[in-house]
This record gives structure tokens, C-alpha cells and sequence, in this order.
């Protein structure tokens, strides 16, 4: 469960952060070539799939039905993922140790699998899994709950009974715990999030230990390579144009605030040289790269003019690019 959650948290980061990024920058209207971002529906689905079939051996386990066991189980989670496409990709049998019988952690044969997350292969063991996933307590236990005279404690030992009267409820662990994980991401999607990367220094949890290789594969795995390239190679600081053009229109004439926002913010650009590479004009935003917009505000602070010779250049260039424009107009409509 604890590696669902995992997965749905670092999806949920890919989604609101990457890919976020990279569909602002084309709703922006500025060059951008998309990265391969990974995608952990298989896995979902896969452990999804799991979930079903463990509540259906639990489920008739408690009430009798057949002849479930934890083998059984196994045996038909792992045969029917490598009848799927997608899931056989995802869960696989255990390796087994030289002879055939064991494991590397002592699982045999139809006592677990391997699911590929994205932080890396995780073997499985499913024993006792039928009985875990139960979360009915014994019925001595559920009797004194529902006798109780307090009304909280009463609610937590519900008599129910199965529809149709076929004996007790079965409360599923695993669907309770995926409907919890779904109330969670609810609740984050309300928020502004703020995240901090954890990596693990080395395998033995010891002081003083750093093992390269792990923290590359850690840093690789969760997305944090893709992270860097996109706030590498595109703007990480991004503001709305009537915003800047509030906050810096005291420092060119009069005649430049006259200007549509889009034009004046070219022109602020232009002014204080801020070299083409290090700034884009979006939809509605402009985009910096690192360190360009306090470089901005150190201007704005010190109260910075532009010379009189380089404002007599931008006026010249904007002028020239009005007549461009209506020319391209004009063809346009002719």
C-alpha cells in the first residue's frame, strides 16, 4: 500500500509540476520541445487489478466459497497479468534462487511477485495477505462494540451483514486505503504545494555513508533529471504583463506608458539591455530566466533611466515595427 501511495504522489508531482510546466509553455505561445515525461498507469491499473483480486479471495475465504488460499492467489494474479500487454511489463513472477524453490528473501513459488515502480523493482511476498486484508474484527470483539452506549464507539463495531444476509460485511483494507489515498490527493489538489526532494544516501541507513550510484539512480528515477532540464532550458520565473508593467512604468517617458503592456514590456527589456535569450513574451506572461527578474527589481529599486540615445533607438524600432505589422495586414486582407 505505502508503495501506491508513493506512486500516486510522484505522478501527482509529474502532473502538477512537468508536465504543468510545459503545457503553460505552449498555451504562452513560446518554442518549446516537450520532454518524455514517465506515465504510471500501468502501475495503477496493475495494482489496482491486484487490489480486485485480493478482495474476491478474501471475500470468499471468510464466507467459504471454494478453496482460496494465498498460492491461489498469487498463481492467478500473476497469470493473468502476463495475459495483458500493459500489466505484463509491470508484474512479473519472483526470480528464484538457484534450485528453483526459494527466492532471494524466501518466497517460493506462488508465494509472491515483482512489480516494477518507478523508483525501481519491488519483490513481493502474499502470505497471509487473504487474512490482512480483512478489516472485520472477531465477533466477540464486534459484539461488545455494538452493546456499547457511546455512540462513537458503537458506529466503529456496525453489525452490517453482506447483501442478501450471506453472514458479516467484508471491509476491505485495500479499497479502504485506495479511497483514503484518493480523499488525499482531493485535499492536495486544494492546496499550493511546495516540495521537498528526500534521497536516501545509502542502503544500510547509516551516518556518514554516501553511495553515489543510489542517490544518481534515486534522482534519476523520480523525475528530478527532467525537473532541472526544464528550469535549465526554460523560465522559471514567470510574472502577468499588467503586473509588470505597473511595477516598472516610472522608469521609461511618458510616451512609452502609453504603449499596450506587451509593447512597453518589449520596450523595458530593450532599454536596459536584457539580453534576448534571458526573456519571452508570452500570451499573457513574461517569462525570465534564473536571475533576470532580480535583476529586474535591482533596477527598479536603484531607479535606473535608460540614456537619452538608447530611448531615441526604441522609439525608432518600435515605429519601424507598427509599419511592419500593418503592412503584413494589409496583405493579409487584400
Amino acid at each position: 500500500c505505502i508503495n501506491l501511495a508513493n506512486e500516486r504522489l510522484q505522478q501527482y508531482f509529474v502532473e502538477n509540476v512537468l508536465r504543468f510546466e510545459q503545457e503553460l509553455y505552449s498555451r504562452e505561445g513560446l518554442p518549446w520541445e516537450g520532454l518524455p515525461l514517465p506515465d504510471a498507469q500501468p502501475v495503477f491499473g496493475t495494482i489496482g487489478q491486484v487490489f480486485r483480486t485480493l478482495d474476491e479471495y478474501s471475500q470468499n475465504l471468510l464466507r467459504g466459497v471454494g478453496q482460496p488460499s494465498d498460492r491461489a492467489f498469487c498463481q492467478r494474479t500473476v497469470e493473468e497479468a502476463a495475459k495483458d500487454p500493459a500489466r505484463r511489463e509491470v508484474l512479473r513472477p519472483l526470480r528464484l534462487a538457484t534450485g528453483g524453490r526459494r527466492s532471494s528473501f524466501g518466497a517460493g513459488v506462488n508465494e509472491g511477485f515483482a512489480i516494477r515502480h518507478y523508483a525501481g523493482q519491488v519483490d513481493y511476498s502474499t502470505k497471509g495477505w487473504l487474512d490482512k486484508n480483512n478489516d472485520k474484527l472477531v465477533a466477540d470483539c464486534e459484539d461488545l462494540l455494538c452493546e456499547s452506549s457511546d455512540d462513537l464507539v458503537r458506529s466503529l463495531g456496525e453489525d452490517e451483514e453482506a447483501p442478501g444476509g450471506r453472514g458479516p460485511q467484508f471491509r476491505s483494507v485495500s479499497k479502504k486505503y485506495t479511497k483514503d489515498l484518493e480523499a488525499l490527493l482531493v485535499a492536495l489538489g486544494t492546496c499550493s504545494m511546495h516540495y521537498i526532494r528526500c534521497f536516501k544516501p545509502n542502503g544500510e541507513q547509516k551516518p556518514g555513508r554516501f553511495n553515489g550510484q543510489l542517490v544518481l539512480d534515486q534522482i534519476i528515477q523520480c523525475g528530478t533529471v527532467e525537473l532541472v532540464k526544464i528550469m535549465h532550458d526554460g523560465f522559471p520565473n514567470r510574472c502577468r504583463l499588467d503586473e509588470i508593467s505597473a511595477r516598472f512604468k516610472e522608469l521609461l517617458p511618458e510616451r512609452f506608458q502609453r504603449c499596450g503592456a506587451r509593447t512597453f514590456i518589449e520596450a523595458v527589456m530593450l532599454a536596459y539591455d536584457i539580453p534576448a535569450g534571458q526573456w519571452a513574451l508570452g500570451v499573457s506572461r513574461l517569462f525570465l530566466r534564473a536571475g533576470q527578474m532580480q535583476a529586474l527589481d535591482i533596477l527598479r529599486a536603484e531607479g535606473r533611466r535608460p540614456s537619452v540615445e538608447r530611448l531615441g533607438e526604441l522609439v525608432r524600432r518600435l515605429v519601424r515595427k507598427r509599419w511592419v505589422r500593418a503592412g503584413h495586414a494589409v496583405r493579409l486582407c487584400a
